[in-house]
């Protein structure tokens, strides 16, 4: 069972709550990686070249990176439902990231979306992210121990290359990349094989909390 987490930085103000256009052009652009047609529907040209970098960037990782592999199913379906989506949320005011991230996990045809809050303890994120730099093992145990994530536990056919898909438009879409920033620090984090189980039970253990 495939499983990510919205981290802190996507729960924080500044992202918490997005238009409903900027949240009907991330679907817009992340659409296109699946009909490179659709691509002549973005009208902006920022936008455009957002789509532009974040497409280099997946498929760059595609042909590198095992988990970014594997067969993506019914692509023009997909493409499809995510315009449709997006054009939902044109006249929308705004949409929490938490919503978004659900309704975009379901309009990549996964199936079933089960979802929790959680805070991370020291331990699991020593055991998410097994660092060798001590360093940088310090400042994400400051970033992350004791602040609430939510964790996404996903079921269905499709490849797990479809959430590193929405996880590298959602960054283009969504972080803010100023210079010398915190590169963990990053909206989401999509499960591989090391700690898909690790997670998934985390979700399943603990009720949201209050």
């Amino acid at each position: 069972m495939p499983a990510l987490f919205l981290k802190p930085d996507a729960l924080g103000h500044s992202s918490r709550h997005l238009s409903g256009q900027a949240a009907a052009a991330f679907l817009l652009c992340l659409a296109s990686e699946f009909d490179r047609s659709l691509l002549s529907q973005i009208n902006s040209p920022s936008v455009l070249q957002r789509a532009a970098r974040a497409h280099e960037q997946f498929n760059e990782r595609r042909h590198s990176e095992t988990e970014f592999g594997g067969r993506l199913h019914s692509l023009r379906k997909i493409a499809t439902h995510l315009v449709s989506l997006s054009r939902r949320l044109q006249t929308r005011r705004a949409i929490t990231m938490e919503a978004l991230v659900a309704l975009t996990l379901r309009g990549l045809a996964f199936k079933s979306v089960n979802i929790r809050k959680h805070r991370l303890t020291i331990e699991e994120v020593k055991r998410i992210y097994e660092m060798n730099d001590m360093q940088l093992e310090r400042r994400l145990v400051r970033y992350l121990v004791g602040q609430r994530i939510v964790i996404y536990s996903i079921s269905g056919r499709q490849s797990i290359a479809a959430l590193q898909a929405m996880k590298t438009y959602l960054r283009h879409a969504f972080l803010n990349r100023r210079k010398n920033r915190y590169l963990l620090r990053n909206l989401v984090h999509v499960c591989g094989r090391r700690d898909t189980a690790f997670v998934a039970n985390i979700a399943r253990r603990y009720s949201p909390p209050t």
